[in-house]
């Protein structure tokens, strides 16, 4: 897309919004004959009668910016909580896992109720967390 077309795109945008002629009265409303200085004022290089442009397009960009870093913030403390997580339940299942072979490898009955026991208590306490 050009720039031109894409100063063009935002320029009807805020013509058919009914608000064109409040942020700007001393344009045409006529894309021709305003272009260049609709471009200047969407670049910053002029300012709309001594106020500041509302549509500061680096001001948005700089939120946004600031937005994605909260976001990726709070997905990185999240995908830290999880992790810790994961290797508590790990670390159970090993745990669970070594108990049951050497229940399995010893072979006494008692032994194997008890383990069995244990590790459904285990699994119960890893089901509910």
């Amino acid at each position: 897309m050009s720039t031109y077309k894409f100063y063009q795109d935002s320029y009807d945008r805020l013509l058919k919004s009914g608000m064109f002629f409040e942020f700007h009265p001393n344009l045409s409303g006529d894309w021709y004959n305003d272009k260049d200085e609709w471009v200047k004022i969407q670049e910053g290089r002029i300012t709309n009668h001594g106020n500041e442009v509302y549509l500061d397009q680096e001001e948005a960009d700089l939120n946004r910016i600031e937005e994605l870093e909260n976001a990726l913030q709070s997905a990185k403390l999240t995908m830290e909580d999880v992790k810790q997580q994961l290797e508590l339940i790990t670390a159970e299942l090993t745990h669970i896992h070594d108990a049951l072979s050497s229940a399995v490898e010893n072979g006494v009955q008692m032994n194997i109720g008890i383990v069995v026991g244990q590790t459904m208590v285990r699994l119960e306490n890893l089901i509910y967390k």
